[in-house]
């Protein structure tokens, strides 16, 4: 008995995938050039902020949707001190810097899709999941 394969992804979560693959490469390599290039950026900084993202890649690859659902709950951990940096004008040059620059910003708008599209993922990857005709 030759087994069913599981039918195509919708394009909708395609997408979404690929956009959230897209926003955490972002933001790994955001975090790389802000902590391996500048005056004060430190290894111990940069491997604090992308190895807890980077450990999400494997699953990612895979498309498991606990994998999305575990990010969305990282993700909510960096989106708080990005949130504040961007309204304080506070982080990693002091607080003489202007409030929200650049970086800030992208970061922030890095963050917040790579949440979403996180959150989007794990529900439709669990519904596409279902759908298989080798759960029926």
């Amino acid at each position: 008995m030759t087994e069913a394969l599981p039918p195509e992804k919708p394009p909708r979560l395609q997408w979404s995938i690929r956009l959230s693959a897209l926003s955490l490469l972002s933001l790994l390599l955001l975090f790389s050039w802000r902590n391996l290039s500048g005056e004060d950026g430190s290894w111990l900084r940069w491997l604090i902020q992308c190895l807890p993202l980077a450990m999400f890649i494997p699953g990612m690859l895979v498309a498991w949707p606990r994998t999305y659902s575990w990010l969305c709950f990282v993700v909510l951990l960096y989106l708080i001190p990005a949130m504040t940096q961007v309204v304080m004008g506070i982080g990693y040059r002091g607080a003489e810097s202007p409030p929200g620059q650049l970086g800030d910003w992208v970061s922030l708008v890095l963050l917040l899709v790579l949440f979403f599209t996180a959150a989007f993922n794990s529900r439709w990857l669990q519904h596409w999941h279902l759908q298989s005709p080798s759960r029926r």
